[in-house]
């Protein structure tokens, strides 16, 4: 039996946002019902953090692989010491991306980084509270280079803030902690000093941006982040397809 990975130190999970010990196994049944997520799948994690959805999917990919990325060095200097020398099909990779709230000194520019993997190289990818602290030419980027890295048939899982007509109305009646009352690159934003510490996006854009990385959107699950009543996790999530060749269908 593989010894049990311990909790991140509490500095780093309260830079994701807390919620560590139930927002992991939340998305791994989001992973496998709504995402359709195997045991033997080759995933990517956009936006790792220290773990949080890596450390649950260490006992459920027993014959698969994962890869992570993140700006954040320590996050990923202690995953690879506490997750991947358990479990070595399990690796994590720093990006030294600029990003204002977790990587202000990072030297990549976002909106212009190749992630460091082969095409069509991954049966599934996911980002969790990526979306929501990354600005629009940065969102476009890993939007398109998820497509590139995932194979015909993979299924993506993303998270965003997404505004319509009825997210205005609720934020509008006070129903929503969130205001994003500062406008972005086509985006909106909480902070106008710390524009990537939470971001929103328009649905039609996002709808947009997808279509035009060819991308198939099968769901929009809206969260319950605006005070809605029901949704099924926080933040508003986006499953989408790369579609089959033609050829193919």
């Amino acid at each position: 039996m593989k010894e049990l990975i311990p909790a991140p130190p509490k500095a780093l999970i309260d830079l994701v946002g807390g919620g560590f010990e139930t927002v992991g196994p939340e998305f791994l049944r989001l992973y496998t019902t709504v995402g359709g997520l195997y045991p033997e799948a080759h995933v990517l994690d956009m936006g790792c953090g220290c773990g949080r959805m890596a450390i649950p999917l260490s006992d459920y990919m027993t014959k698969g692989t994962y890869r992570g990325f993140d700006v954040y060095a320590p996050a990923i200097d202690w995953c690879r010491e506490n997750i991947t020398n358990r479990y070595p099909n399990f690796r994590f990779d720093h990006v030294d991306a600029y990003n204002s709230y977790y990587n202000p000194n990072g030297t990549i520019r976002a909106d212009e980084y190749r992630f460091p993997y082969s095409d069509a190289s991954f049966d599934f990818a996911f980002a969790s509270s990526l979306f929501t602290h990354i600005m629009w030419r940065e969102t476009e980027n890993y939007i398109r280079e998820a497509y590139r890295v995932l194979r015909h048939g993979g299924r993506a899982l993303f998270t965003f803030c997404l505004l319509n007509p009825e997210t205005e109305d609720l934020i509008a009646n006070g129903k929503s902690r969130l205001k994003f009352r500062f406008k972005g690159d086509r985006c909106r934003v909480e902070s106008a000093d710390d524009p990537a510490r939470v971001v929103a996006y328009e649905e039609q854009d996002i709808r947009s941006l997808f279509a035009g990385a060819d991308f198939a959107i099968n769901d929009i699950y809206l969260g319950t982040w605006t005070g809605r009543g029901r949704g099924l996790t926080h933040q508003d999530m986006i499953v989408a397809t790369k579609p089959l060749p033609a050829i193919e269908r």
